[in-house]
């Protein structure tokens, strides 16, 4: 295969020999020049002088004396022009983001060399207009009228004028701009670009272009700057042009790519004949493959790749190889994903800066400032952002073991908000946690931060080559903010910037900053990004992420001109960019032999699996026979086996602990029966091998700790009554006192939800000052409904009870609390709160110790209350015992009640009224659950309802 560019340098080489050097060879990209400056050499025979090779850019700039202007110094200078123009208190913080649109929009109008003061005139009425339609062309014309009879009615909404009113000073704006940046010596591109040219047009001379002899080579879509450039030196005498239109899709009329090939083969004619190396679209190997998954793709460009390049492949074929990457995210994958057999790598796009783990604990460092909080006079800083900070690589790698002691006093002191104190341990942290960081402080904390990262980073790392590599991000990131730094203190002078308007800065530049790959450009297999791929050519394409909307992209540009006016005045719009990006896809594919696409089938999170457009246009309307190949994971989930644990001799003597006299911690209670009733194996997890499940600070009230918070206020409500007499009058008393009630919620929950001592109390705030309201809501419900149970004598409340119970395997130890104690008419009652949702009717005694019930239909709790029945009986000599469960949620229903029922068949309801009726029965079957717990012929099975397993600490070791 002869590319293009070779059979360019081959007739100059033949044609000019040893007086090459005396052209100036021109290129859409610098890597287009690189290759073309090969090929000259491999066709010298003898050390020539090499010619000059330029970018068109490169042209621009070197001819101009203006120098390029730094983006973020113009949007401040911007900035102070529109407050003086408009008279505006707009704040530079919201100036910001248009700014970037006004800067782009200036820059278009320039390289387009759009008349400015037509477009941005102030065309408030279609009367205005007309008195101006004699300096319009029609299309102009015809544009604006489509636009503004839509966009000016009769009555104008304020969106409308605002826009209107900020199009009235945009030429000024735009005007001014100009001036201030010719003082300062510099300019913008389209500025540069256009000054340039109306020097040239004007006759002006240019030293930089002055006897010299420009070959332009491989263009395609020009700007008017552009154009009138290569007109100009035409005229002079001092241009050549190369265009790459060979392909018939190029110059096909019913194909976008073709948009420019009339114009510009017609306006600008080569000199020399360039004998064509025309390919045909149906002599290719074609290949679709369609994988779902991103990675996916780049594992099957290694079987791919492996393929054509085998181990003992020639190394200088892989040159031949290009794999284009629209999507950069795939890069590193990639560079995981070549085969061993090709030994060398040229990646041209650079690793996104915005990727980086620097830019992640960047980010993460954003969000520390942005959520800390003033409390109690002391800023502190969020729990998340916090353990975000301290697991990141380099914080982890550099601090060491002092991170797992600082999350630990976190988790143990669920830290919602961590004080600086707590995280001020070594130099780094102290840096990293500093509360008093404000906008003005915050890009020399930033820069004090790498800096000392940098060092840190080298002081810890024994691989030079990552160290390299990791510190090369942060140099990069330093040198970003140091700009950033270096601006603001020069141009924000007379107002403010915010710290969220930083952080955007900071992530806008940073996001544009791609970290370049050391390689030889002339070697081995291309690593490619669509834009780079302009002007070269190779046997062998591979091209990823081939769906619609990623190659193409789409298209999509912030601008204040609307598009009818766009198309009007020639600014490009997303056709030009269409037929940019065709152009470049059916010249890339033209002359290679083989060419894949890779595409992502899959159809979720906004992947729509839609190929691009250009597969259906090789497909039908070129009618190829494209292999299309859909690439499938054989994914097959294994038959759920119940998993089981055998009782061996040392299972067996950790059951006989719970026999144990005196140890009241290995006792078996009503929640562990329930546990082992609901899944066997559970029940072995957490009360025979003890296994904890991991901590972590919460924020949250979850459903236990709103029911400990509960039990916990309602047992110190009513502790100053126990043993004593309740009346109405005291519990009136205490409906009124609801400082007292908010008090004990709040030591309640800085017990529970903060890890205070016993007695603090914190201010509820938030979340918490919620739940608060709703708890205490649930707490006045059953005051009130105490007071129809008046007079009563409060016994006591959470109190501990134990005792054994005899099986064929021994006694067992049996614990647990009871949450509240009464006495009425000498009948005792107890109580079970529970703050969720349950039923108070149970059919059989079989059915509360039933494996195989739904375990949200089980009557779990009414099995809990009958066991405290049981545990108080043997605490005191009591005749009368009634069970009851209070469920807090139906305390305000007409027809609330905590007796319990049994209904044993459909007609019939039995009221329980006192435990020793039913002893007999609930002991039996106890005694049997027990039993099968002590059991060795009995192993501890994995439940068989699978919706026992969805809330399960334990579903991740079973695999549920």
């Amino acid at each position: 295969m002869n590319s293009f560019l070779y059979r360019v340098a081959a007739v100059f080489y033949q044609n000019f020999e040893n007086k090459i050097n005396a052209f100036t060879f021109v290129f859409p990209n610098r890597r287009a020049g690189i290759f073309f400056q090969k090929y000259l050499s491999q066709m010298a025979e003898k050390p020539i002088f090499s010619p000059e090779i330029v970018t068109i850019d490169e042209c621009f700039f070197a001819a101009s004396e203006l120098q390029t202007a730094d983006r973020l110094s113009m949007i401040f200078s911007l900035y102070n022009i529109y407050k003086e123009l408009s008279n505006s208190e707009e704040s530079f913080d919201n100036f910001v983001f248009w700014g970037e649109t006004l800067l782009s929009d200036f820059n278009e109008v320039d390289k387009y060399r759009v008349n400015a003061q037509q477009l941005f005139t102030n065309a408030t009425e279609l009367k205005e207009i007309d008195k101006l339609f004699n300096v319009f062309t029609e299309n102009q014309i015809e544009a604006i009228r489509e636009f503004w009879k839509s966009f000016v009615p009769v009555n104008e909404s304020s969106s409308q004028q605002d826009f209107l009113a900020t199009w009235e000073i945009l030429f000024p704006l735009y005007e001014k701009f100009k001036n201030k940046l010719r003082i300062e010596n510099s300019g913008y591109e389209g500025m540069i670009f256009r000054d340039v040219i109306e020097k040239l047009t004007d006759n002006s001379k240019i030293q930089w272009f002055e006897n010299k002899q420009f070959v332009f080579i491989g263009f395609n879509a020009l700007n008017p700057c552009e154009k009138t450039l290569m007109s100009v030196l035409q005229k002079r005498h001092q241009a050549d042009f190369y265009w790459d239109y060979e392909a018939a899709e190029l110059r096909d009329n019913n194909n976008p790519a073709s948009l420019f090939f009339v114009e510009n083969t017609r306006l600008f004619p080569s000199k020399f004949v360039i004998e064509p190396a025309t390919e045909l679209l149906n002599e290719k190997k074609i290949e679709l493959l369609s994988i779902p998954s991103a990675i996916g793709q780049v594992k099957q460009i290694y079987h791919t790749l492996q393929n054509l390049h085998p181990g003992d492949s020639d190394e200088k074929s892989f040159l031949k190889t290009a794999v284009v990457l629209p999507d950069e995210n795939l890069l590193l994958p990639l560079l995981y994903s070549i085969p061993s057999s090709i030994t060398k790598i040229n990646v041209t796009m650079g690793y996104p800066m915005n990727l980086t783990p620097v830019a992640g604990l960047m980010d993460h460092i954003f969000e520390l400032h942005k959520r800390k909080r003033e409390i109690n006079g002391e800023l502190k800083f969020y729990h998340l952002t916090v353990s975000n900070i301290l697991n990141h690589q380099f914080i982890a790698l550099i601090c060491g073991k002092i991170i797992g002691a600082i999350s630990s006093q976190m988790v143990q002191k669920n830290l919602i908000y961590v004080d600086a104190a707590t995280l001020h341990k070594n130099k780094l942290l102290s840096v990293i946690f500093n509360p008093e960081i404000e906008s003005d402080s915050f890009l020399d904390y930033l820069l004090n931060l790498l800096k000392l990262l940098y060092n840190e980073w080298y002081n810890v790392k024994t691989d030079a080559n990552e160290a390299h590599l990791e510190s090369g991000f942060l140099y990069q990131y330093y040198t970003t903010v140091n700009r950033i730094a270096g601006v603001v203190k020069e141009q924000a002078i007379d107002f403010k910037v915010n710290m969220d308007t930083l952080i955007r800065l900071i992530k806008q530049l940073t996001q544009g900053i791609s970290i370049p790959f050391v390689g030889e450009p002339l070697e081995g297999l291309q690593i490619i990004g669509t834009l780079e791929t302009r002007g070269l050519d190779f046997e062998n394409i591979l091209i990823s992420s081939f769906n619609e909307g990623v190659y193409p992209g789409k298209s999509f540009t912030n601008s204040f001109i609307p598009y009818h006016l766009r198309k009007g005045y020639g600014l490009p719009t997303y056709e030009h960019q269409d037929a940019i990006t065709s152009y470049n896809f059916y010249r890339l594919i033209h002359r290679a032999k083989n060419v894949y696409f890779f595409s992502d089938s899959r159809i979720d999170k906004g992947n729509t699996g839609e190929v691009s457009r250009f597969f259906h246009q090789l497909k039908y309307h070129y009618n190829l026979d494209i292999a299309e190949k859909t690439v499938v994971y054989d994914i097959s989930f294994a038959s759920n086996q119940q998993i089981k644990v055998e009782k061996n001799q040392i299972i067996l003597e950790k059951l006989k602990s719970y026999q144990q006299p005196g140890t009241p911690e290995m006792a078996l209670s009503a929640s562990s029966i329930n546990t082992y009733i609901q899944c066997p194996l559970q029940f072995y997890f957490k009360n025979i091998e003890r296994i904890e499940t991991s901590s972590e600070v919460s924020d949250n009230i979850e459903t236990d700790m709103f029911g400990n918070i509960f039990h916990d206020v309602m047992a110190a409500i009513y502790k100053p009554f126990k043993g004593k007499p309740v009346q109405s009058a005291d519990i009136n008393s205490i409906l009124k006192d609801d400082k007292r009630i908010l008090k004990l919620l709040s030591e309640s929950f800085a017990y529970y939800l903060y890890k205070k001592d016993r007695g603090v109390a914190v201010e509820l705030q938030g979340n918490s000052l919620l739940i608060s309201k709703v708890l205490m809501k649930y707490i006045h419900g059953i005051l009130q409904y105490d007071l129809k149970y008046t007079p009563f004598t409060y016994i006591n409340g959470e109190e501990y009870c134990e005792t054994t119970l005899d099986t064929k395997f021994g006694k067992i130890n049996l614990k647990g609390y009871i949450d509240r104690i009464d006495e009425k008419d000498r009948k005792i009652r107890i109580l079970d709160y529970k703050t969720g949702r349950g039923t108070l009717n149970f059919r059989s005694w079989d059915e509360l110790f039933d494996h195989y019930i739904d375990p949200n239909k089980r009557p779990k709790h009414i099995l809990q209350t009958f066991f405290y029945g049981l545990l108080y009986k043997h605490k005191t000599n009591i005749t009368t015992i009634i069970p009851g469960i209070l469920y807090t949620r139906d305390i305000f229903d007409e027809q609330f009640s905590t007796e319990l029922c049994l209904k044993e068949e459909k007609n019939s309801r039995s009221v329980i009224q006192n435990y020793f009726d039913y002893e007999n029965e609930f002991i039996s079957r106890l005694t049997s659950c027990i039993e099968e717990i002590f059991n060795p012929d009995i192993p501890f099975v994995q439940t068989s309802m699978p919706d026992a397993c969805s809330y399960c600490d334990f579903k991740t070791i079973c695999r549920r």
